[in-house]
């Protein structure tokens, strides 16, 4: 009998799991993303792009007007050698810097073991690095669940030493959740404590040269999101 009481019950918990929705099922095992462990990098690498559980177009690396989400366009172009350096992976516009290697806006990843210097910036290992143009450089979150979650994040600047600063926003949509400016050795903390998100919402951090002038404006960032109790799906 109890043999047969086994049977039923593994059977029960097979029919309840494969009913659900494969990125659901993942969701229900891990509820944290964060942008420099999801970041595809070569030749793995896309945008928009899934997370590391396989949740499809999570995330994405963007340029628009600061105040205007409707209007961030993707990022098309990718280098795995930003700076002629190996392992420093970017998404980035058309727009040369310095020369062929630095082409901004850009989003990236030091995918390196260790920090790199180079140009008069520092780019710690494992870490995301942004740079504006003329408009806003944005990283966005697409949200694969339904329910609540938190958002906590960090910037500063790679090259302290000039420039005047950027400033940056965290966005619900078009809301602005939190916002603020940095400069020189200014560090940028921030933390959404509960924001309650439907499945496709996007959370925006976006990072925008002060009064039109992008010259030193690397920043350093991190983005991480927590889900918070019960998800819907």
């Amino acid at each position: 009998m109890r043999r047969w009481l086994s049977v039923l019950l593994l059977a029960m918990v097979f029919s309840f799991t494969s009913a659900l929705p494969s990125d659901a099922a993942a969701i229900c095992r891990r509820g944290k993303w964060d942008v420099a462990k999801d970041f595809r990098t070569a030749p793995s690498q896309a945008n928009p792009s899934a997370d590391r559980y396989g949740n499809k177009r999570v995330w994405s690396y963007r340029a628009g007007p600061e105040n205007s989400p409707k209007d961030y366009r993707l990022l098309g172009d990718f280098s795995s050698a930003k700076f002629h350096v190996k392992g420093l992976q970017a998404w980035w516009g058309e727009y040369e810097s310095v020369d062929e290697a630095d082409r901004l806006p850009s989003v990236g990843l030091n995918a390196r073991k260790r920090a790199v210097d180079v140009l008069g910036v520092h780019w710690p290992a494992g870490h995301v690095l942004v740079h504006p143009l003329d408009e806003a450089v944005v990283i966005a979150w697409r949200s694969p669940i339904t329910g609540n979650i938190t958002a906590r994040g960090r910037a500063w600047l790679a090259s302290p030493d000039c420039g005047n600063g950027v400033r940056w926003s965290v966005r619900d949509g078009a809301a602005v959740l939190r916002s603020g400016e940095i400069n020189g050795s200014d560090r940028a903390s921030w933390m959404v404590k509960r924001l309650h998100v439907k499945k496709g919402d996007k959370v925006y951090l976006v990072v925008d040269p002060i009064d039109g002038d992008f010259g030193c404006d690397s920043t350093v960032v991190s983005l991480t999101i927590k889900s918070r109790g019960r998800r819907v799906s």
